[in-house]
C-alpha cells in the first residue's frame, strides 16, 4: 500500500529548552534521508541522534519562524536514528555540572 509520493524536501526543527531560557534551534535538512525516515523518527517530542554538517541558513526562514533572540543553526543531516538510549535527566545533570 502506497502513502503517495515522497515530498521533494523536508526539514526537522529540533530544540531542547535546557538550561531554562535557551533559545537555540536546529533546522535539520533531512531531504537526503526521506526514503528511510519513518514516523517514529519524526514524531513531536522524539529524541534523535543526527550526524551531519553545519550549513548556512536561509535568513527568511529564520526570521519568519523564530524570535529575534533565538539562535537558529542549519544542519544537513546525513544519518538520523532514534535516541532510545538517551537518559534525559542524566544529560541535564551532566550539563549542570559542566556549567558550574
Amino acid at each position: 500500500m502506497s502513502n503517495g509520493p515522497l515530498p521533494s524536501s523536508a526539514t526537522l526543527t529540533l530544540q531542547h529548552e535546557y538550561p531554562k531560557g535557551t533559545k537555540a534551534r536546529v533546522s535539520a535538512d533531512v531531504t537526503l534521508l526521506l526514503q528511510n525516515l519513518n514516523s517514529e523518527q519524526t514524531d513531536i517530542g522524539q529524541w534523535v541522534h543526527i550526524i551531519g554538517y553545519i550549513t548556512s541558513i536561509d535568513n527568511k526562514f529564520a526570521k519568519s519562524t523564530v524570535g529575534s533572540n533565538t539562535e537558529n543553526i542549519g544542519v544537513q543531516a546525513l544519518v538520523l536514528w532514534t535516541a532510545r538510549d538517551l537518559d534525559i535527566s542524566s544529560y541535564e545533570n551532566t550539563l549542570n555540572s559542566e556549567m558550574e
